[in-house]
Formats: C-alpha cells, structure tokens, sequence
C-alpha cells in the first residue's frame, strides 16, 4: 500500500468512509458520512484491517457523528464478531468512537481491557483522551 488513506464510495459515488492513517501518533482515524449498507460496512472492516497489517497503529478514532444510522445499530456492526479482537491483534489499544452530540453513550470497556474502547460525543474530548493515552 503506498498511500495512507483509503475512500470508500457507494454505487451512487458519494464517499461514505474514509480511513486515514495519522503517522504522528500511530492512529486510524476513521470517518463516516451518509449510509452504507452491511456489504459496504465489510468492505471498511477489511480495509481497516488491511491498514493495520501495514502500519504500526496503536489507536483508532472512528467518528461516525454524520453517518445516518442510528449510533447503537452502527456500532454493533462496527464490533460485530472479532473485529475489536483482531485490532487489538494487530496492536490497537485504545478505540474512540465519535456519536452525535445528544447520542447516548454506552458504557465504555474495562481499563484494563484490549483494546480499551470509549465513546463521545465530540471530537476534542476523543483526542484528549487518545492523547492522554498514547503519550
């Protein structure tokens, strides 16, 4: 792979995830926008774990505050089978998921558990977070 972002676009042609590596501090980061379909949501997981085969990553940010399914739904699909487990594999620590402003957040992982994941409901409070533990 010789770039650090991948795009992925529906049949229509509007991009509905894009993955973008961040060097400085090891992290995949992670937006969606519009809908997807379950087949289009395997096609990310894929591409997901294909960029974390590639570089070192300690961290995913996944903000899905613009994508239009409702946040439990999305993220349930986001973990569904071993997807977490096979981050942490491949070196994920820590996963920080973005939901809209007035979602409700789930109940995050165990510290001490791999990978450790939290959700919030805006992006400065997942950076600080991720930052806080990656430094």
């Amino acid at each position: 792979m010789d770039k650090n972002f991948l795009h992925f676009t529906n049949s229509l042609g509007r991009r509905y995830c894009t993955i973008r590596y961040l060097e400085t501090n090891q992290t995949l980061h992670l937006i969606w926008k519009g809908t997807a379909s379950p087949e289009s949501i395997a096609h990310v997981r894929a591409g997901v774990l294909q960029m974390l085969s590639t570089y070192p990553c300690q961290s995913i940010l996944s903000d899905i505050q613009e994508f239009f399914h409702a946040s439990s739904k999305v993220l349930k699909t986001l973990t569904a089978e071993d997807w977490d487990q096979k981050s942490a594999n491949l070196g994920v620590r820590y996963i920080a998921h973005i939901l809209k402003a007035d979602a409700e957040l789930p109940t995050p992982t165990a510290p001490n558990s791999l990978p450790e994941v939290k959700y919030f409901n805006h992006p400065a409070d997942a950076l600080e977070w991720l930052n806080a533990k990656t430094t």
